[in-house]
């Protein structure tokens, strides 16, 4: 039983992914999307300035060093601020680039609801048909039948 309990743990211990092999999980690529060059304000996989080419380089050899996503992310920002990351971090004042967006989204959804109701409310159903006098009707009846 011991055994058997033992042998589970071990190979759910080697399946589970270790903490260095998930940071070696990032590609450079995926990183240079995420990033700014800091001299032309362009995103870092579409910039060819020498600014860019440098970080390319950068990220390419501090990934070959083993380092997280996130530890290339820090040492971009500590070289030239927040403004390197290409989508401001969810939180503090830069929570409202993400917020504002999907709350403008929601209210207009409201107000296009809202006035989609009102339309509806206000034109009601279709109108009726003023009555035919008994002739008409046995009219329109027989032309009916002799089509049938």
């Amino acid at each position: 039983m011991r055994g058997g309990l033992a042998l589970a743990v071990l190979g759910v211990a080697l399946l589970a992914p270790s903490p260095a092999s998930a940071d070696a999980t990032w590609s450079p690529s995926d990183l240079q999307t995420q990033l700014m060059c800091p001299t032309c304000h362009q995103r870092l996989d579409q910039s060819d300035s020498a600014v860019a080419q440098r970080m390319k380089a950068l990220i390419l050899q501090w990934h070959d060093q083993g380092l997280s996503e996130q530890q290339v992310k820090d040492r971009f920002v500590t070289m030239f601020g927040p403004e390197v990351l290409a989508a401001p971090p969810p939180h503090g004042f830069d929570l409202l680039a993400w917020l504002v967006p999907g709350l403008v989204l929601v209210g207009g959804a409201a107000v296009a609801g809202g006035l989609a109701l009102a339309w509806a409310r206000r034109r009601g159903g279709e109108p009726d048909a003023p009555p035919l006098d008994p002739a008409m009707e046995r009219r329109i009846d027989a032309e009916l039948d002799a089509f049938e």
